[in-house]
C-alpha cells in the first residue's frame, strides 16, 4: 500500500479494457476515493480478460482494486443525470471513450466544466503524432494545421484537434533513442516499436527529443505536455535510462515514470535521482 498522498481527491473513472481503469487504480493505492463507473449488465470488458478463476478475471481485479463500482447506463437521461451529480463532487475525470462520444452523451467538456469547475480533464497519447492519425486521435491543438506538413491530413483535419480543450496532458516519449544525434547514428536500428500507430520510420519523432518537440509544437502552448518514459525500454542500460529521464525534463513541462515497479525491480532510484537532477538545471 503507497502513502496516502491522495486522501480526499476523488477521481470519476468511466475509462474501460486496462490502461484506463489501471490509472484510476494506481490512484486508489495512493488514498484516492475513486468511483469506476461501469455499463450495465456486462460491466468493464476487463472483467472477461484471462486470466479467469472460479469465474473471476484476474486482470479485472488488478486494475480495479480499491475502487467503488457504480453502474450507470450513460444513453439513459437517468443515468446521464446521476453521472453529472457525480462529477459535481469530483476532482478528476478519467475517460476512455473514442472522441466524440462524450459530446453525444452529453457530458462533454464544456457540459461537465459547467457543473464543477474544479474538474480536471486530461489526456494521454503516445508522442508519434505524424503516425498516430492510424488510430484516429487528433490530440493537437485546433490552432496547428497538419495538412502543411503531412500527405494524410486534408485541411478540414485540423478542426478535429483536442488539444484546446484539456487541462492536463500527458505524452508517451516510448523510445529507445534518446536524441536527435542518435537517430543520425543508429543506422536503421530503430528500437523497440510495439505501440499502436507506430511505424518503422527512421524519423526524429521518433527518439525522446524529436517526441518531445513534435508534443510541443502541436499542442501550440494550450496546454502543459508531461513527458512519459517506460522503463523497461531501457533494460541493461541504465545510463542510457537516466539519460532518458533528463530529456524528458528538459524538453517537456513535468515526468511520469511508467511505471515505477520497474524502478523497484531494477533498483534504478539513484539512476532517476541523476536523471531529474541533471534535467532539472
Amino acid at each position: 500500500m503507497g502513502r496516502q498522498v491522495y486522501e480526499n481527491l476523488k477521481v470519476l473513472d468511466v475509462t474501460n479494457n486496462y490502461a484506463g481503469p489501471m490509472a484510476g487504480a494506481m490512484l486508489a493505492d495512493y488514498g484516492a476515493e475513486v468511483w469506476h463507473v461501469e455499463k450495465p449488465v456486462l460491466g468493464d470488458d476487463n472483467r472477461y480478460f484471462p486470466p479467469i478463476i472460479d469465474g473471476i478475471s484476474i486482470n479485472y481485479c488488478t486494475s480495479n482494486r480499491g475502487k467503488k463500482s457504480v453502474v450507470l447506463d450513460l444513453k439513459d437521461p437517468r443515468g446521464a443525470e446521476a453521472f453529472r451529480k457525480l462529477a459535481a463532487q469530483a476532482d478528476v475525470l478519467l475517460e476512455s471513450y473514442r472522441p466524440g462520444v462524450m459530446k453525444k452523451l452529453g457530458l462533454d467538456y464544456e457540459t461537465l466544466k459547467e457543473i464543477n469547475p474544479r474538474l480536471l480533464i486530461g489526456d494521454y497519447t503516445g508522442a508519434w503524432y505524424p503516425t498516430y492519425y492510424y488510430v484516429g486521435v487528433n490530440w493537437a491543438s485546433e490552432q496547428f494545421d497538419p495538412a502543411r506538413y503531412f500527405d494524410w491530413a486534408t485541411p478540414e483535419y485540423k478542426n478535429t484537434g483536442y488539444a484546446d480543450l484539456l487541462d492536463i496532458y500527458m505524452t508517451g516519449l516510448y523510445y529507445t533513442l534518446v536524441t536527435k544525434a542518435e537517430v543520425d547514428k543508429a543506422n536503421g536500428a530503430v528500437g523497440q516499436r510495439t505501440e499502436a500507430g507506430m511505424s518503422d520510420e527512421q524519423n526524429y519523432w521518433y527518439c525522446i527529443e524529436g517526441g518531445a518537440e513534435w508534443a510541443k509544437k502541436i499542442t501550440c502552448g494550450v496546454v502543459p505536455v508531461t513527458g512519459s518514459i517506460y522503463v523497461e525500454q531501457y533494460e541493461g542500460d541504465a545510463a542510457q535510462f537516466t539519460r532518458a529521464v533528463a530529456q524528458a525534463l528538459r524538453d517537456t513541462d513535468g515526468l511520469m515514470i511508467f511505471d515505477i515497479v520497474h524502478i523497484i525491480n531494477r533498483g534504478w532510484w539513484s539512476e532517476l535521482a541523476a536523471g531529474i537532477a541533471e534535467g532539472s538545471n
